[in-house]
């Protein structure tokens, strides 16, 4: 079996897809901020002192005196995209679908989106704590700070951790190590951040990433309770279906979320069905419910080992 099967050939439905859902997200606030920035430009004849003045504040990272008034951009600048930037909307895109896609096809859709949003809120935070700073240490670079890059570095690393010998394919021939892109785009991103805040933001999505991985394994589930919360909204306003009586005779198959046994002499063949129903229960019970052998037959697969 070739291991870009696990990064490239499981796609699943839309709600169980949270990668594609971060990129439906970034594209509907790419969308409604290039809204607005063209009103504001047709109404003040071309310019941009209204949008920057009254808009950015409030979505950007930016100078300390005026962070410390606009606290709540931490909870946005990693959602936005400026709205003549569009080719650098479109590149986060896809690293972001990259990382992501290999994190989930590896430890189910329920932890993307907490590794993305743990990463944007402990960088945001981390980035208005170092304009405390004396110096170039706490200067700002780019007067108005807005990227998603923690919370892409986060998975990027998040998927190191998971399987640090994997190869992303992106065709059959054309295959790069994971070690290799995530390091190359980690480094491209450092070397343009032009300040240290932005340099220390991009260090604690990378470090959030790896570690929530580790917390992981170490059986913690540290975004359970983002989907407990969305769960528990969801039946609250979700009527109760009627139980069914059970029909002894309209059952046929085997449970869906069963643990896979191993054949003749220990050994699983690693084929893409197996594979398949390991992804299938990650999506529905989580990471930790694998068994160490499961596990193992993940990690051969990845090439890992």
């Amino acid at each position: 079996m070739k291991n870009n099967k696990l990064f490239i050939n499981y796609l699943p439905s839309l709600n169980r897809n949270a990668v594609l859902q971060l990129v439906i997200l970034q594209g509907v606030f790419y969308c409604l901020l290039g809204i607005l920035w063209a009103v504001l430009e047709i109404v003040n004849s071309g310019s941009e002192l209204v949008y920057n003045a009254y808009i950015m504040p409030h979505i950007s990272l930016t100078a300390l005196p005026i962070l410390r008034t606009h606290w709540w951009a931490i909870f946005f600048y990693g959602w936005m995209h400026r709205p003549h930037e569009f080719l650098g909307y479109l590149a986060d895109s896809v690293w972001l679908y990259t990382f992501g896609l290999a994190v989930q096809n590896l430890v189910g859709h329920k932890h993307v989106i907490p590794i993305f949003l743990y990463a944007l809120l402990l960088g945001g935070i981390a980035y208005f704590l170092m304009l405390f700073a004396p110096g170039v240490w706490g200067r700002v670079g780019t007067p108005q700070f807005i990227t998603p890059v923690a919370g892409i570095l986060a998975l990027g690393f998040a998927g190191l951790n998971l399987a640090p010998g994997s190869r992303i394919y992106f065709s059959e021939r054309i295959n790069i190590p994971m070690p290799v892109i995530v390091g190359v785009y980690a480094a491209v991103m450092l070397l343009f951040m032009g300040s240290v805040p932005a340099v220390l933001l991009c260090m604690v999505g990378a470090f959030v990433g790896y570690n929530y991985i580790t917390l992981l394994k170490a059986g913690y589930n540290p975004g359970g309770w983002i989907y407990a919360v969305v769960d528990y909204c969801n039946n609250m306003f979700t009527p109760k279906a009627k139980k069914k009586p059970f029909n002894s005779g309209s059952y046929s198959g085997a449970p869906k979320n069963t643990t896979i046994r191993p054949s003749t002499g220990g050994n699983l063949k690693v084929t893409q069905s197996v594979i398949d129903q390991l992804l299938d229960k990650i999506n529905q019970k989580g990471y930790h419910s694998l068994t160490d052998e499961e596990k193992d037959i993940l990690k051969r697969a990845s090439g890992s080992e």
